[in-house]
């Protein structure tokens, strides 16, 4: 049987010269099978990548540290779409699928010059995000995380913070991620 060009559907052929149809009821099964699978697959891929994609949110609190420098581990899953995105144990997400992802996210605590950026796979990667300044009458300051980057499946996701107090601080944070163009 011949193919569509461009979705390689089979489609019942002709007879020629006479023109009469020389399909029979196989043939057109076929083809109601070929455009069921290829809708249901074009429906499945719209939900997993546009309507439902990958994403997820972690969240950290309490965590006190004396030093200027430090990797976050979130310690909780807030959400996710998908298992096995958020790794409690490690403490970040962990990239299933190859593509283009948001991530945004916040890192809050009295420190003053709080600074945040992304770390992959344990090298830090773009650019500091902050300064933070105080703010009058708010204790605790933000930092917040904005980027857009291309990630491969398997890749361990988490921020690093830096900040120019000294003595114990105690931080609270988020970080989520949303996969917003799909590489696979």
């Amino acid at each position: 049987m011949d193919q569509t060009l461009n979705r390689h559907y089979p489609y019942p052929e002709c007879d020629p010269p006479v023109q009469k149809d020389a399909s029979d009821i196989i043939q057109l099964a076929q083809l109601a099978t070929a455009i069921n699978d290829d809708v249901q697959q074009l429906s499945d891929t719209i939900e997993a990548q546009i309507a439902y994609p990958p994403s997820g949110r972690m969240d950290m609190t309490g965590f006190a540290t004396t030093s200027s420098e430090f990797v976050v581990t979130y310690t909780t899953s807030a959400w996710t779409t998908r298992a096995g995105l958020t790794d409690t144990g490690r403490g970040g997400f962990v990239v299933q699928q190859p593509g283009w992802y948001l991530i945004t996210g916040f890192i809050a605590g009295p420190a003053l010059h709080m600074r945040t950026r992304l770390v992959v796979n344990g090298t830090q990667r773009g650019v500091w995000q902050g300064y933070s300044r105080p703010v009058t009458g708010i204790a605790n300051q933000a930092q917040e995380l904005k980027t857009t980057i291309f990630l491969d499946a398997g890749d361990f996701l988490t921020n690093v913070v830096r900040h120019a107090t000294a003595g114990s601080v105690t931080f609270e944070g988020q970080l989520a991620v949303v996969s917003m163009v799909s590489g696979a």
